[in-house]
C-alpha cells in the first residue's frame, strides 16, 4: 500500500503515466477513501448512540489536488458539515524574519489566500472557516475581516467564521503585535467587528445563487478523470477550466453526484468591466488596479477596503474619497431593522495598519529589522465622506470603546472629513436629522 496521498495527486499521476503505475495508484486511492469512510462511520455511529443530535465534523484538513482532494472532501461530506482552516502571509519556512517574510495582500489576486478555502464548499452542506488570520508580521491584517464578512459570509453564504486564536487572558485590544504568529486582538482586526457584525447579521450582502458548480462522481474519481481543470489565474479560459476568481463573482461550490454530469463553469469575463470584477448581485466590486481593493454597496452598508488611496467611490447616494494609501472604511446603519436610507444613525469604522512602537521594516517591506514594543501605534486614515438625499445633523468622534468623546465634526452640504491624526479615532457616529 502507498500511504502518501501526494503520489495520487496531479504530479504523482503524471509520473505514474510514464512508469505504468497509474491504475495501481488510483486503486490505492480508492482503498484509502474506503478505509477513511469506515473509520468515520464507526465514530459517527458511536457519537450518535450517546443521544447527541448536533452537527458532526469529520476533519478540517485538506489532501493534495484533484483525486485525493475530492476523495477527502467527499469523506467529510458523508459525515456532516465542511470545515476548513486558512492562513495568509507570515514567515518564510526556515528563514529569519530579518531575511524575509510574506508581506503580500490577498487583494492582489481575487480568490487567493484563505478566501480560497471557499473552493471546498459543498452545495448542500454548511461551510465553516474555523481558523483564519494573517500571520505576523504581515501588515495587511485589516483586509481579512471585511473579506470574510462580505465575500465569505455574504456572497458565498458561508455558515461560520472563527478567527485564530483567542487568548483567554487577553482583555480588550492587544497592546503589541508578535509574541505569537496570530494577532486577532490587534485593533485593526478585532476593531472592525462592531461594523461588520451589523452588516452580517442584518444580511446586507446578498448570498448569490451558485454560478460555479464542479460536479464530481465516484466513477470519475476511480478513473482519475475529472470533467474540469483547475487554474488559478485566468478570467477567460474556455470550456471546462475552473478558476477560483469565481469566488469574487458568485457562489462557488462542489456537488457530489451519483453519475458523471457536466460541471457548471461560468464565463467570468462577462463580470469584468475594465479593471473591475463585479459580483452577480451588483453589491461587491473587486478592483485590480495597483495592489487591489474592493467596495461594498448595499442598502445597509457602504465600504472601501484595500489600496484605494486617491480614489473616489460612488456607492449609491454615498461618496467615499480616500486619501490614505490603504484602509478599511466601513459605513453601516446602527439599527438592526433599518438601513442607511431609513436609520437614525450610522457607524463609520476606519482602520489601516498597526505597528509596534519603533517597529522597523526593510526598504522592500518584506524584512523585519526590529519588532519594537509598546505602545501599539495606529496608522491614521484621511478620507472625505458625503451623502445625498439625507441631512446629517451631527458627526460624533467616538473613543476606542465606541462612546461619544464630546467632539463633533463640521458638516457642510452633507460632506465631512475624517483625519486620524487630528481625531485620534477609529469610530465615528453619524446622526441623521429627523
Amino acid at each position: 500500500m502507498q500511504p502518501n496521498p501526494w503520489f495520487m495527486g496531479v504530479d504523482g499521476l503524471a509520473q505514474a503515466d510514464q512508469l505504468g503505475t497509474r491504475r495501481r495508484l488510483l486503486d490505492n486511492a480508492i482503498f484509502l477513501h474506503e478505509v477513511q469512510n469506515e473509520f468515520y462511520e464507526k465514530f459517527v455511529r458511536a457519537v450518535r448512540e450517546t443521544g447527541y443530535e448536533g452537527p458532526i465534523l469529520a476533519s478540517n484538513w485538506q489532501a493534495p489536488k484533484d483525486v485525493p482532494h475530492y476523495y477527502n472532501l467527499r469523506s467529510d461530506y458523508l459525515v456532516g458539515f465542511i470545515d476548513r482552516h486558512g492562513y495568509f502571509g507570515g514567515q518564510i519556512a526556515n528563514t529569519p524574519l530579518r531575511r524575509g517574510f510574506h508581506n503580500d495582500s490577498m487583494l492582489t489576486r481575487p480568490g487567493s489566500g484563505y478566501l480560497n478555502r471557499g473552493m471546498e464548499q459543498v452545495i448542500d452542506r454548511p461551510f465553516v472557516l474555523s481558523e483564519w488570520v494573517h500571520v505576523y508580521p504581515n501588515e495587511w491584517l485589516a483586509e481579512g475581516p471585511p473579506l470574510i464578512a462580505a465575500y465569505g459570509l455574504g456572497l458565498q453564504g458561508w455558515d461560520g467564521s472563527y478567527p485564530f486564536a483567542g487568548h483567554t487572558a487577553t482583555r480588550g485590544f492587544a497592546t503589541r503585535l508578535g509574541g505569537t504568529n496570530w494577532n486577532p486582538y490587534a485593533p485593526n482586526f478585532l476593531g472592525q467587528f462592531p461594523a461588520l457584525a451589523r452588516m452580517v447579521y442584518r444580511g446586507d450582502v446578498t448570498q448569490s445563487e451558485p454560478i460555479s458548480i464542479r460536479r464530481v462522481s465516484l466513477a470519475e474519481l476511480e478513473a482519475g478523470e475529472l470533467n474540469f481543470v483547475e487554474t488559478g489565474e485566468s478570467l477567460r479560459e474556455p470550456g471546462n477550466v475552473f478558476s477560483p476568481i469565481s469566488l469574487a463573482v458568485g457562489r462557488t461550490v462542489v456537488e457530489f453526484v451519483d453519475e458523471p454530469q457536466p460541471s457548471k463553469l461560468p464565463d467570468l469575463s462577462q463580470y469584468v468591466d475594465g479593471n473591475a470584477i463585479r459580483s452577480v448581485t451588483g453589491e461587491l466590486t473587486w478592483y485590480l488596479s495597483g495592489r487591489g481593493y474592493f467596495t461594498i454597496d448595499t442598502a445597509g452598508t457602504k465600504g472601501v477596503v484595500g489600496f484605494a488611496g486617491g480614489t473616489t467611490s460612488e456607492l449609491g447616494d454615498w461618496t467615499i474619497e480616500l486619501q490614505s494609501p490603504f484602509a478599511s472604511l466601513i459605513i453601516t446603519a446602527l439599527e438592526r431593522e433599518a438601513d442607511l436610507a431609513t436609520g437614525k444613525s450610522a457607524l463609520v469604522s476606519v482602520f489601516a495598519r498597526n505597528r509596534n512602537n519603533k517597529m522597523r521594516f526593510g526598504p522592500e517591506g518584506n524584512t523585519l529589522l526590529f519588532s519594537g514594543g509598546i505602545p501599539l501605534r495606529m496608522e491614521p486614515v484621511q478620507a472625505a465622506i458625503s451623502v445625498k438625499g439625507r441631512t446629517i445633523a451631527e458627526v460624533h468622534v467616538l473613543d476606542h470603546d465606541g462612546r461619544r468623546s464630546g467632539v463633533t465634526l463640521p458638516v457642510t452640504g452633507g460632506r465631512f472629513t475624517i483625519d486620524g491624526n487630528r481625531d485620534q479615532a477609529v469610530y465615528y457616529e453619524i446622526v441623521f436629522a429627523e
